[in-house]
């Protein structure tokens, strides 16, 4: 385990979920005791913060290069990708299948944004459209 340590240790921000997947690969192979698992999952969730950082900081920008014409349509997938992050953070800190209260404002407000995939986002609202979340739910309870 002390190599992944290593990787993440070195990295000043372990910012892209393409690192973050070859690292859980490595982690994965590596993974015995129950403190690997831990170390492994407080990474995960270190770069899960990152990564809704750096939407935050995106829809800021947006919201200050925005004019008076109210369209927000440049929100839109930074706003997905939060409600995504979001749902993940959740499940990994109470996985009861509950809703995060977050990711439902934020869909709520995707509806506004891009009414026309109006289905999508309830379903998204209903847990219907969160594959990668119910998936990575079921492998973290496994695990444990």
């Amino acid at each position: 385990m002390s190599s992944i340590h290593n990787q993440v240790a070195s990295s000043s921000r372990a910012g892209s979920l393409l690192r973050w997947h070859n690292l859980s690969k490595a982690c994965c192979s590596q993974l015995g005791s129950p403190a690997d698992v831990s170390f492994a999952l407080q990474t995960f969730e270190a770069i899960l913060e990152d990564q809704a950082s750096m939407c935050q900081e995106i829809l800021q920008m947006e919201e200050q290069a925005g004019d008076a014409s109210e369209d927000r349509s440049g929100q839109k997938w930074p706003l997905l990708t939060l409600a995504r992050l979001r749902e993940v953070q959740h499940q990994l800190s109470s996985p009861a299948n509950s809703a995060c209260p977050e990711a439902q404002w934020i869909y709520q407000t995707l509806i506004e944004i891009d009414p026309f995939r109006k289905g999508y986002y309830i379903d998204a609202m209903h847990g219907k459209a969160a594959q990668i979340t119910r998936s990575l739910n079921s492998s973290v309870t496994a695990s444990s």
